[in-house]
């Protein structure tokens, strides 16, 4: 019976890819062969636009509402908040 040991040690965890950096070409798997042939249908292109300014505009809510939460916790921290000045 032989015990196989790692050297790394029992903490290490599984094996790391390595890093890539971000000029990096993708694998084969994942590149076209027809790279400048694709095209999206224009319905598709449409439809992605103005699910792009839906989400454009649910964001700038978002930021209008963190702002007026925050500006509405401040004036009733400043003005709101009991003071015992004795």
């Amino acid at each position: 019976m032989s015990v196989v040991t790692n050297s790394s040690g029992p903490d290490s965890g599984p094996p790391k890819a390595p890093r890539t950096g971000a000029n990096s070409m993708p694998p084969a798997s994942l590149s076209s062969p027809h790279h400048g042939s694709l095209r999206v249908p224009d319905s598709l292109h449409q439809q992605l636009l103005g699910y792009r300014r839906h989400v454009w505009r649910i964001k700038i809510l978002e930021a209008a509402a963190i702002a007026v939460f925050g500006l509405a916790a401040a004036f009733l921290i400043v003005y709101g908040w009991p003071t015992r000045r004795e």
